[in-house]
């Protein structure tokens, strides 16, 4: 398959402030086996001047059109449509590769396996320093059944066969923001196509596209994706895929009149009673029991609706956390004796069993989220926390594979064990969880009945718990 040739995609309007960089990433890629193609919207700036000065630099490799379109995903299905080469990806005029020899690796997997389509990671920038990254998106931990949680590999670094296109279909221009997730759903986990992960950056993003800007967007997102499944014949869990759109910052709550919205519309979506639980840790510790307490009580009389709001934390067990638990002021779930710890994930902490035994001895007891994650532990040191007396609570993630292979064989590990007591859903800085949600695992039956069984006596602890 040696010689393969890619035709890339570059949609445009009014892009004359960052075009340039798309187009000169482009130019100097090492892979010369190309067409580019660019189809520009009608813009009213400079946009098509900046690609009439670049046109003669690529040797008639470059073609482009200028006209009225339906939005992006009409301008990406023209762009296909006009493509001559075997596969097809797409770079937005206001991105552009991070390095010059991005094709030359995507080629290279092609040539090497019998693929269908490839992907990698990419990073985001702000327009202001380009240099400087603010966020990085790796597809490594993704697989197609985390496509039900509403996870997808970075869509600007995906490479296909264009008959991938011709068999399966093009973007849905009815959609506004989502039908790239809509087509690598149908075309990843509806018609399987065989793909591989690259582990390399790819494409440089700056911050601020539609996809990229703002609680309103990200709720027209989980909307379009629920479609997007229901369209598909696809089942997949309304409350984790609302959840997922969280921040995650170590601000304990989202600014006042995003997180009203956000309840509003988790209000409509049928859900009853949200924790918070606000990390609190020697990294943040403007999180003070009395700050958090103030910033809980301003929330509770800003909103007006029907969710039951419960103030909980979770506590680090760092260096920090012997001072907390001597003075007391701590935030247990559900306002018992129950108190959510974590620890990192990288280290295990110094004083790790004379933190809990100080717990225990205080009257708490210690509920460890996600101890799947903590790779420095084994078998062994699972049933000591046990029996040292700590009760565990699984991040569901863990069990697709989203916390990385250990987690994963950790998480069922502990779930055949029946060591859990509890489950959350979210990553581990998600700020608002909801505890006891039921979930299936497709592939494996005893799993799901495990899985069941903890949401049921969830269920009964909490009410316990709530009633008195």
């Amino acid at each position: 398959m040696q010689n393969l040739k890619i035709s890339l995609i570059t949609t445009s309007y009014n892009s004359e402030t960052t075009i340039s960089d798309t187009l000169s990433s482009v130019l100097f890629q090492s892979y010369s086996n190309i067409e580019y193609i660019i189809v520009d919207g009608g813009s009213s700036d400079e946009t098509i001047s900046i690609i009439k000065e670049y046109e003669p630099l690529f040797n008639g490799r470059l073609k482009w059109i200028s006209e009225k379109d339906d939005g992006i995903y009409d301008a990406m299905n023209k762009g296909i449509q006009m493509a001559s080469g075997d596969i097809v990806g797409i770079l937005n005029s206001d991105d552009f590769f991070t390095s010059d020899n991005v094709l030359a690796a995507i080629i290279a997997e092609f040539d090497r396996y019998s693929l269908d389509a490839v992907y990698g990671d990419v990073h985001f920038v702000r327009s202001n320093n380009l240099h400087k990254s603010i966020r990085y998106y790796s597809s490594r931990i993704f697989k197609p059944k985390l496509m039900r949680l509403g996870f997808m590999p970075a869509h600007p670094s995906f490479y296909c066969w264009k008959d991938c296109f011709l068999k399966y279909g093009f973007y849905k221009i009815d959609y506004s923001i989502c039908a790239d997730f809509e087509l690598l759903l149908r075309f990843i986990y509806v018609h399987k196509i065989v793909t591989k992960y690259i582990p390399m950056d790819m494409v440089t993003m700056r911050v601020g596209g539609v996809s990229t800007n703002g609680l309103k967007s990200h709720i027209k997102i989980l909307r379009e994706h629920l479609r997007a499944f229901k369209e598909n014949g696809i089942r997949t869990n309304l409350f984790l895929l609302a959840i997922r759109y969280f921040y995650n910052t170590d601000a304990w709550a989202l600014p006042g009149d995003k997180a009203l919205e956000l309840l509003v519309y988790l209000e409509q979506q049928g859900v009853r009673q949200i924790y918070c639980v606000p990390p609190v840790k020697v990294e943040n510790e403007g999180n003070a029991f009395s700050f958090l307490k103030d910033a809980f009580q301003y929330l509770q009389q800003q909103y007006s609706g029907n969710i039951s709001l419960r103030l909980s934390a979770r506590y680090r067990l760092d260096e920090g956390f012997p001072a907390l638990l001597e003075k007391g002021d701590l935030l247990t779930i559900g306002g018992g004796k129950e108190l959510l710890v974590d620890v990192s994930p990288l280290q295990q902490p110094e004083g790790l069993s004379e933190m809990i035994h100080a717990i225990c001895r205080s009257g708490y007891i210690p509920v460890l989220m996600q101890p799947e994650r903590s790779l420095y532990w084994g078998t062994e040191d699972y049933l000591h926390l046990r029996e040292s007396g700590c009760r565990l609570m699984l991040n569901l993630y863990s069990l697709f594979g989203y916390n990385g292979d250990g987690a994963l064989n950790y998480s069922r590990m502990l779930l055949r064990k029946e060591w859990y007591t509890y489950l959350c859903w979210g990553r581990e800085d998600t700020k608002v969880m909801r505890y006891g949600e039921s979930f299936s695992i497709e592939d494996d039956d005893d799993l799901a009945m495990k899985l069941q069984e903890i949401e049921r006596n969830s269920r009964l602890l909490w009410s316990a718990t709530e009633n008195g």
